[in-house]
């Protein structure tokens, strides 16, 4: 067990031992401070670049025709789908969303609370009417809002509203941006740890062509560098041709 003790030190001295200091290794060290610099824009270009649209809340509603042609009236559907409609002539249906806009990748860095956007359906019509703005004094406006109001949905009576509300600034996820730094710091050093991989093999690949080279070069007499005939010239200092030291 002692014996089994001292090998463990011994080899957690010799993997922990300062190692000489070469190109390749500054160049990882400078690559993992310059991972860290460029985390954080990456995470805010992801911020940018990237949007999920999360949808938080629906209401959504049946509208008839009323005893004359502007008169409507509205309910909501407390099951959406059960088929079942108020008394009176079929007219659309409403939907009124609230969705958050989550930003950033891998995690949300920032969510942005978008106002509640009201869609109409109407049936003698072609496609769905997005994001629709009624009049103040819209009568489908007042049948849908005391739908909301008897409906127990009061909060949602703004989406009917003919002025847009201001969008909410965003609001900053700090844990999610936190964490997302780190993982794009991890995710770039180990990038850039490659790319210095990679280049260190095909320096060596290159370095090794380069000595067998002037391995078979210096072997038939030949100056290692420009290849130059170098026999019966054993005692020249340097190349003729170039001017390379040959001892």
């Amino acid at each position: 067990m002692l014996r089994r003790l001292r090998e463990e030190i011994r080899l957690i001295r010799y993997y922990s031992a300062t190692r000489a200091r070469t190109a390749w290794t500054r160049a990882a060290e400078w690559a993992l401070a310059a991972a860290l610099i460029l985390a954080v824009p990456a995470t805010l270009l992801c911020e940018a670049l990237v949007a999920r649209t999360v949808l938080t809340d629906q209401v959504q509603g049946l509208i008839v025709r009323g005893d004359d042609e502007d008169s409507f009236n509205a309910l909501v559907q407390r099951e959406p789908g059960t088929g079942w409609w108020p008394p009176g002539e079929p007219y659309g249906e409403f939907f009124i969303e609230v969705a958050q806009v989550h930003r950033g990748w891998p995690f949300t860095s920032s969510i942005t609370h978008e106002p509640a956007r009201l869609d109409l359906n109407v049936f003698a019509e072609q496609g769905m009417r997005r994001d629709v703005q009624l009049r103040a004094d819209a009568p489908l406006r007042a049948a849908i809002e005391r739908a909301l109001i008897e409906g127990g949905r009061q909060e949602k009576v703004q989406a009917t509203s003919p002025a847009t509300p201001a969008a909410q600034p965003p609001q900053r996820a700090w844990l999610g941006s936190i964490v997302g730094t780190a993982m794009w710091w991890m995710i770039l050093a180990f990038l850039s740890f490659i790319i210095i991989r990679l280049a260190q093999f095909v320096s060596m690949i290159v370095r090794a062509q380069r000595a067998t080279i002037i391995a078979s070069r210096l072997a038939r007499g030949r100056c290692p560098t420009c290849g130059y005939d170098l026999r019966g010239l054993e005692f020249n200092e340097r190349c003729p041709e170039c001017g390379t030291l040959l001892h």
